[in-house]
C-alpha cells in the first residue's frame, strides 16, 4: 500500500492501470518502507522509521498526509513512520492517493 500525492492525470492509462507509483509525478512512501520520488523507488532512512518490521503501518493504524506547498515538502506520519519528502515540484495542483493492491484492503479517510 502507498500514501502519497500525485498531479492530476488527463488520461486514465497514464497511472498505469492504477500502479500508481510508476506515475512519473508520484511522491510517497509504500508499507513496505520505499520511498517514490518521479517514478524512482529508495529505501527510507533509519531515521524516518520507528520500528524494524517489515511494514510501517497496518490494520487500524491512523496515516496523516501533510502537504506544503509553500515548503514544497510532504510528510507522511503514522504507524511506525514520519517522514517528509522535500522539493516537490512548485507551482502542481496535488491530489492525495492511495495505491492498495491487497484484495480486500479497505482505506477511511478523515477529514
Amino acid at each position: 500500500m502507498l500514501f502519497g500525492v500525485v498531479t492530476p492525470r488527463s488520461e486514465p492509462s497514464d497511472y498505469f492501470y492504477n500502479m500508481i507509483y510508476l506515475h512519473e509525478s508520484c511522491h510517497g512512501i509504500t508499507s513496505r518502507g520505499s520511498e517514490f520520488v518521479k517514478n524512482e523507488p529508495t529505501v527510507l532512512p533509519p531515521t524516518s522509521r520507528s520500528c524494524t518490521d517489515d511494514k510501517l503501518w497496518g490494520e487500524g493504524d491512523v496515516i496523516q498526509l501533510t502537504l506544503d506547498c509553500e515548503a514544497c515538502t510532504l510528510r507522511i506520519k503514522g504507524g511506525f513512520v514520519d517522514h517528509t519528502i522535500p522539493n516537490l515540484p512548485p507551482g502542481q495542483t496535488w491530489i492525495p492517493v492511495v495505491d492498495m493492491y491487497n484484495e480486500l484492503t479497505a482505506v477511511e479517510i478523515l477529514p
